[in-house]
């Protein structure tokens, strides 16, 4: 991934975390760098490498937007430290908070609580893109061109993620090894073949991937 050293990084890119997150509970798996959050169970394997992101992250004060599964408890609005995005357009407070926020969390609808487990189902119900009002306009305020894209549901939710950043015109590179599939139980979905196929597609229409010690180690060129 290219940058320019005459640029500061947080200016360049910014990281995209679908799913990865919940507000720590009392059973919660801990994230160490970021306190008042817990990893996903799917995404509790991959738990070291996404602290090291967040990590990396907060040196170098870049923007991560992070979406949550549907089965998640949401964050709080006034958790402090997160920018919580409301899918309302009419709310506007939000906007004023932007540029001075790190951690921002893309609201979308949490819950399933109707049986249709189609494709063109799920997409509508669980992709920020299409139902939070507000996306493309936090998008437009933040002005990063690329961003780093990792988390859990990858025949879903990961895969909604980066067509929803390409088509507001944002490049997007795909960390393969800070992912997991889908849960069974979606249609046809959740299953090594169906992974292979999305991956290919998003690589097709323009998603970058590599891993996150590529990435990490890359970025560490900036720091020389």
């Amino acid at each position: 991934m290219d940058v320019n050293r005459t640029i500061p990084l947080n200016r360049q890119i910014a990281l995209f975390d679908s799913d990865c997150l919940e507000p720590l509970g009392e059973d919660g798996f801990p994230l160490p760098v970021i306190p008042a959050f817990g990893v996903r169970k799917r995404m509790q394997p991959k738990a070291d490498k996404i602290n090291g992101l967040y990590a990396f992250a907060q040196r170098h004060d870049l923007t991560v937007l992070f979406t949550q599964c549907c089965s998640a408890q949401p964050v709080e609005d006034d958790l402090p430290g997160t920018l919580v995005i409301p899918m309302d357009a009419n709310d506007h407070a939000w906007k004023d908070k932007v540029r001075e926020s790190r951690l921002i969390n893309i609201r979308k609808r949490l819950g399933l609580s109707e049986p249709d487990t189609t494709r063109s189902f799920i997409c509508r119900y669980f992709d920020a893109f299409q139902h939070n009002a507000n996306t493309d306009a936090l998008l437009e305020l933040l002005s990063v061109p690329v961003f780093v894209l990792f988390g859990h549901g990858l025949d879903l939710c990961v895969d909604s993620s980066a067509k929803g950043l390409l088509a507001a015109g944002r490049k997007v590179h795909f960390l393969t090894d800070v992912s997991a599939p889908s849960a069974s139980g979606y249609g046809p979905y959740g299953t090594e073949e169906s992974g292979r196929a999305i991956l290919d597609y998003l690589v097709k229409i323009g998603v970058t991937i590599g891993t996150s010690d590529e990435f990490l180690w890359e970025m560490g060129q900036y720091d020389g």
